[in-house]
């Protein structure tokens, strides 16, 4: 858990993220090129390291408290409104793709 920790964590926004890997190069230790970079993209994949306990106590209330109930972390599970009527939808709300 601490490698995926490591690697997957994004700690500006505060959640963990996919990272780019076709042709991906991973060497000691460190992702070379843009391969590996954070998609940036906030899907439901982002709370799957939470199903299995990856995340320290800091990291998962951060990832609640910013993501899951608020209207404006775009995941809302509490509450009501627009943003809330699908629960957990593939992309936030706010993503230019959750109209696809």
């Amino acid at each position: 858990s601490h490698t995926m920790s490591r690697l997957l964590w994004d700690a500006s926004r505060k959640v963990f993220d996919n990272r780019l890997a076709v042709g991906a190069n991973f060497t000691g230790g460190r992702w070379r090129g843009a391969v590996g970079k954070f998609i940036g993209r906030i899907t439901p994949t982002a709370f799957y390291p939470m199903l299995a306990g990856v995340p320290n106590v800091e990291q998962a209330v951060l990832m609640v408290s910013q993501w899951l109930v608020t209207e404006s972390g775009g995941f809302c599970l509490v509450g009501g409104g627009s943003q809330c009527q699908f629960g957990l939808p593939a992309v936030v709300s706010f993503d230019p793709a959750f109209q696809d």
